[in-house]
């Protein structure tokens, strides 16, 4: 049975997000930022290796905070200004270029760097890049 033209891709079941194809997820502890941001499916996150905590990746980080680690993926994580929370990365997977989203205040050469940083080796992988190398 064909579905009525209002019903083609409206349905709960379907992923958002179907070039994101997630391998492994787990739920990271994240460190509070002082303006609370949210940040969006896709969002590029690294581990802050003094801190213990996951924080959005940075070009310019310290800390290891210029590496990516995973991304996040499948809700929204609201950072809290004051307090950790829990949310949900991929560490593992596929995700393709356009699905990932720039941090606010970075580059998005800078971004193509970091991908291109041997980010296969840690099991994400990264369709969709303009050039190959």
């Amino acid at each position: 049975m064909a579905l009525n033209e209002n019903e083609l891709y409206a349905s709960s079941s379907k992923d958002p997000f179907p070039r994101i194809k997630p391998v492994h997820q787990y739920p990271k502890k994240f460190a509070n930022v002082a303006s609370a941001p949210e940040l969006a499916v896709g969002t590029p996150v690294a581990f802050d290796n003094v801190n213990n905590e996951w924080v959005v990746w940075s070009a310019g980080g310290t800390n290891d905070n210029s590496t990516i680690r995973g991304f996040v993926y499948p809700l929204p994580i609201q950072l809290h200004a004051s307090d950790e929370v829990l949310g949900v990365v991929m560490v593992a997977g596929e995700i393709h270029y356009d699905d990932i989203a720039l941090p606010s205040g970075e580059a998005e050469a800078d971004l193509k760097t970091a991908i291109r940083a041997n980010l296969a080796a840690r099991g994400l992988f990264v369709t969709g890049l303009t050039e190959v190398r």
